[in-house]
Formats: structure tokens, C-alpha cells, sequence
């Protein structure tokens, strides 16, 4: 990863916190200019930067499709469905069931934990009384949930706290792609793609918006900090797809969040990474198995 200094006050910052910063041997080096302009022709160098040599990038959509297959190989079910409900369901012997209702079969699954892992949609979820809309009629229960109205109050209380940030990408592909094989940060970032002549183009952190979907605005942005950081590049894009997607934090340390329910035994959420749930993820997942198996949570 290479993180040119967009300006001279931010080099010096920067330089600063890299000689003073506890660097393993081999990891990071400052270049001035002259070495970018060498060894990453077309990058925008006027101020020097810092080149991480053991920094990586990496192609989600390429890591999850490689997840689900090694999840599939190691006897981890996985369903692609709409979860129609979730319900607190009486069962025989010790204890509550957790029942997951989804519009593909099998419809029905009881659990006797359940992790919801939704991101910012979280939040959103609805507790209902037994008896309406979505409910099982012929099942015994004494709660409903599901993300959908009518809803009579949040299945989390505050909604977790959880602070929504969309964030836009571009995926772009050049007529004459850079001679380069790292990710560069600069206010901003682009970085290669398993797809040859393609780049990703990152990011916005919109804290206020009124959809989710990819917009013109954010385009613009994106092929702004395209050209900030590969000055002439946005002028030689062949094709352009925006992608957008919803972050959520809980203010005011934005941790990440792992969250035994307060009346549904048996029922965690798990979420609130951030722009970090690549790094944070796995660890709070580990967590969480290795305290249920434990019996740190009810």
C-alpha cells in the first residue's frame, strides 16, 4: 500500500509519526519524490509518502465467494433467503426456542441461539405482540419478530445506539490501465482488481442520505479523488459502476459491537464495525464462539 502526502503540512505529520510509530523491520519506508515518480510511475508524488511493503489490499467479492465455498466444503449450511420472521417459541423441555420463519424451505427453523449479523439493518428490527401480522397463528409463542410493520417498538432497545454511514465506490476500467500492482491511499483510494484493467475507487462517508443506492453526486466525488491521486487517469475511464453500501458504529467510541438481548435468552447482536468489519469480523465472531462455548452469555 503506498499513502502519498497530498500536501507538505500532512508530510511532515506524517513522516513525524512514521519514525516515531514502533515499525517491525521491513514493513514501511518513507520515499520521497523522486523514488514514487520511479517505482510507481503516474502517482501523484509531489510531497513524498509512505510505502508499506507488507500492507495489502483485498478483493471482497473474490474473499466472499471463497468463504462461501469453504464454509459449503466445511458442512456449514447456507441459505440465500428473506427472513420472514423471528419468534420466541416455547419448547419442550429446558428453556425458550428461537424460531427463524424464511420465504424458502425449509420455512421453519428453531434454534436455541440465534446471531444477527445484519449490519445497519439491526436496527430495524421490530418486536411484535403474539397474534399479529407475520406470527405463526397455530404455533404457541409470546413474541414476534420481524423486520416489517405494523411493529409496536424496537426488538433492540435505542436501536442499539447504531449510526448509519453510506458509503459509494466506483469500479473502473482504463483504456490504458497504470503499471501498478498496490493499493494507493490518499484521502481516498484506488486499488487493483482480480479483473485485469479494473480499479476500485473509494470512498464517501455520507453521515446524511435519503437512499442507498449508487448516485451521480458521489460519481463525480469518486472520479475527483480518481484524478487527486492518478492525475489524467479520470480522463481515461472506459467504463464506470457505482456501488454503494450502508456502514453502522455506535458513537461516541464507534467499537464494535457484541450484545446478549435483554429479555430474548439466546439471541446476540453482532455488528457495528464500521469501515473496519474486514479486520474486526472474524475477532469478534472468535469471541463470541468462544464465549458461548464458555457459557459467558445467558
Amino acid at each position: 500500500v503506498l499513502r502519498p502526502a497530498p500536501d507538505a503540512e500532512t508530510a511532515g505529520l506524517m513522516l513525524k509519526r512514521y519514525q516515531t510509530d514502533p515499525w517491525p523491520n521491513g514493513w514501511a519506508c518513507w520515499l520521497e519524490k523522486e523514488a514514487i515518480n520511479e517505482q510507481f510511475p503516474g502517482v501523484f508524488a509531489e510531497h513524498g509518502g509512505l510505502w508499506i511493503q507488507k500492507g495489502a489490499s483485498v478483493d471482497m467479492p473474490a474473499l466472499l465467494k471463497s468463504l462461501r465455498e469453504w464454509l459449503g466444503e466445511a458442512g456449514v449450511e447456507l441459505l440465500d433467503t428473506f427472513v420472514k420472521a423471528i419468534q420466541v417459541h416455547p419448547s419442550t423441555g429446558n428453556g425458550r426456542k428461537i424460531r427463524l420463519h424464511t420465504d424458502s424451505y425449509p420455512e421453519v427453523q428453531d434454534f436455541d441461539r440465534l446471531v444477527v449479523a445484519t449490519g445497519h439493518k439491526t436496527r430495524y428490527l421490530q418486536l411484535l405482540e403474539a397474534g399479529t401480522e407475520g406470527a405463526d397463528a397455530e404455533a404457541p409463542q409470546d413474541i414476534a419478530v420481524r423486520e416489517a410493520e405494523p411493529a409496536t417498538r424496537d426488538l433492540w432497545p435505542d436501536g442499539l445506539s447504531l449510526h448509519r454511514v453510506k458509503g459509494q465506490m466506483l469500479r473502473v476500467k482504463f483504456r490504458n490501465p497504470p503499471d501498478l500492482e498496490c493499493a494507493i491511499s490518499m484521502r481516498g483510494y484506488v486499488a487493483p482488481t482480480s479483473t485485469a484493467g479494473e480499479w476500485g475507487v473509494g470512498s464517501t462517508y455520507e453521515h446524511e442520505f435519503a437512499h442507498e443506492k449508487p448516485d451521480i453526486k458521489a460519481r463525480l466525488k469518486l472520479l475527483e479523488i480518481l484524478g487527486r491521486i492518478l492525475p489524467g487517469y479520470e480522463r481515461d475511464v472506459e467504463s464506470v459502476r457505482g456501488w454503494a453500501g450502508v456502514r453502522t458504529h455506535r458513537p461516541p467510541l464507534r467499537e464494535p459491537l457484541l450484545e446478549a438481548h435483554p429479555s430474548v435468552p439466546g439471541l446476540f447482536a453482532l455488528t457495528g464495525f464500521g469501515s473496519k468489519g474486514l479486520i474486526l469480523g472474524p475477532y469478534m465472531a472468535r469471541n463470541l464462539v468462544s464465549r458461548l462455548a464458555r457459557n459467558g452469555f445467558p
